[in-house]
């Protein structure tokens, strides 16, 4: 997050170095979209000039001068535009920057005009489309300072306007506003990526599932490859039971064979090492080996 005061600073690099001259009339507008500042200054002189410098935002980009011939420079802290051209009287300079906003829990949009000497003064401000001022304008708080009364709006977004009167006093702007706009495309973005990682956690677990089932279904083949149908069938059901065991008279009611049969299929499997018998009392468990 930006310091406030550090913004108020880096400011003051934006409308200073204009060769002392005051200006017949000065005029900016600012219209934010998200955290971008698009800016466009008109700029009234006193007299024909023919060379002309100001400190533009170090972020600035898109910088236009229609009609007119301009160098820039990089600083660290700013850059340096500087027009030299046949005389003129008028000049207008476009930009796009997103020094002038600070983005918090709330959004703060923050101008220094303290070095701006005009006989005419205005700045209007556009607010994002949808976004709201933090205190409501009939709140004892307030979200515009200084405070003006040209504060209108299209139905989208809310447009404030401050002239020389209302700057006579207070020279730097503060805006207090919340972009919803931007906090609702946060949601969403928020719930994409959350539905993301939830069709990711099943797919792990869907895959993880199929391998498992692929394993044990190939052990089952493994297991019961080589055996005849009622081995296979008594094989079946100790593989689908608790712990893989069953007392022998469950697997007889089970599987439907006789007990003479089904004893006989059981030394069968037991000879081929595929389950074993635990005695307890006068009956048995039957339990898979490698169970």
């Amino acid at each position: 997050m930006k310091p406030l005061i550090l913004l108020f600073i880096v400011s003051i690099f934006f409308i200073s170095s204009v060769n002392g001259l005051e200006f017949e009339s000065y005029s900016a507008n600012y219209n934010i979209i998200s955290d971008t500042a698009i800016v466009e200054i008109d700029i009234e002189f006193k007299e024909n000039i023919t060379e002309f410098s100001i400190h533009l935002p170090y972020d600035a980009n898109g910088i236009e001068v229609p009609n007119h011939e301009f160098i820039i420079k990089d600083f660290k802290t700013h850059k340096h535009l500087t027009i030299k051209s046949k005389a003129f009287e008028k000049i207008t300079i476009k930009f796009i920057s997103s020094i002038t906003i600070e983005k918090a829990k709330n959004d703060f949009f923050i101008l220094d005009l303290s070095d701006i000497e005009s006989e005419e003064l205005s700045i209007t401000l556009k607010l994002p489309e949808q976004a709201t001022l933090k205190y409501s304008l009939d709140s004892a708080r307030t979200s515009i300072i200084p405070k003006t009364n040209k504060i209108t709006t299209d139905g989208k977004q809310i447009q404030i306007q401050w002239n020389e009167d209302d700057l006579s006093t207070e020279k730097s702007i503060l805006v207090i506003y919340t972009d919803n706009k931007s906090q609702t495309k946060q949601k969403l973005i928020f719930g994409i990526g959350l539905l993301l990682l939830m069709i990711i956690s099943f797919l792990i677990y869907y895959f993880y599932k199929a391998k498992t089932n692929s394993k044990t279904s190939k052990n089952d083949n493994s297991i019961t490859k080589n055996l005849f149908e009622e081995e296979k069938l008594l094989v079946n059901i100790l593989l689908k039971a608790k712990n893989q065991e069953l007392w022998q008279k469950q697997l007889e009611i089970k599987s439907k064979l006789s007990a003479v049969k089904l004893t006989r299929k059981l030394r069968n499997l037991e000879e081929k090492e595929i389950i074993e018998k635990i005695p307890y009392g006068n009956s048995n468990k039957i339990r898979l080996k490698n169970a």
